[in-house]
């Protein structure tokens, strides 16, 4: 297990602002587990509406459930992040309520994991894969950093020919990145965003009309 991070550049070369950072995670199964922090900058490209994200952190191959969770935790309140994305995978919500629990009691922060629309689909990843690859693709490419890395090789494994079977069990790392890249395409950031707007504590959704980062 191991947690990589990237200095993220943004459009102008300089260290990125970020409006929101989001975070998905993948269940350790037939593969180890991964989570991903996806930045999303805090304004749109020049002359542009679009938002472009970059790869911050990778948590790598880890093979222990119950470690996921507690490193995802410590990421996310490093990072702000109020929710992770994931599949709310039976197994894994059972063994994240016990050990929510008790993470007050060992000073340690809890996690929250919430199911996308598209994350409940039996596991089924195809959706994100191909968000994934319309946001890699040189025509329209709005998210950056993920040449190179962990999460690259993964996305190489899954063939053309695996696309309309692959799940999240089989590859949690593609899994992790997807749900985030879900997170970002189902709320996306409204160019009028105001943080002085008034927002609905309770709504962890980030840089809506409704709601403020």
């Amino acid at each position: 297990m191991s947690i990589v991070r990237y200095e993220v550049k943004d459009q102008f070369g300089r260290k990125a602002d970020f409006g929101r950072i989001v975070c998905g995670i993948g269940w350790p199964a037939e593969q180890p587990g991964y989570a991903v922090f996806i930045g999303e900058e805090k304004f749109p490209a020049v002359g542009t509406r679009v938002y472009h994200a970059h790869l911050l952190t990778e948590l790598v191959d880890v093979l222990d459930a119950a470690e996921l969770i507690r490193k995802c935790a410590r990421l996310a309140a490093e990072y702000g992040v109020q929710v992770v994305s994931g599949r709310r995978h039976q197994p894994m919500i059972q063994l994240l309520n016990v050990l929510n629990a008790g993470a007050h009691d060992r000073h340690m922060p809890e996690l929250r994991v919430v199911g996308e629309p598209h994350s409940e689909n039996g596991g089924l990843i195809e959706f994100h894969l191909n968000l994934i690859r319309d946001r890699l693709s040189p025509n329209s490419k709005t998210l950056h950093g993920v040449e190179g890395t962990r999460l690259a090789a993964h996305l190489a494994e899954c063939s053309v020919d695996k696309v309309h079977t692959a799940t999240d069990l089989e590859y949690p790392a593609i899994a992790a990145l997807g749900y985030a890249v879900e997170e970002l395409a189902l709320y996306p950031t409204d160019p009028n965003y105001d943080p002085e707007d008034e927002c609905d504590p309770d709504d962890y959704r980030p840089r809506s009309k409704q709601c403020g980062y």
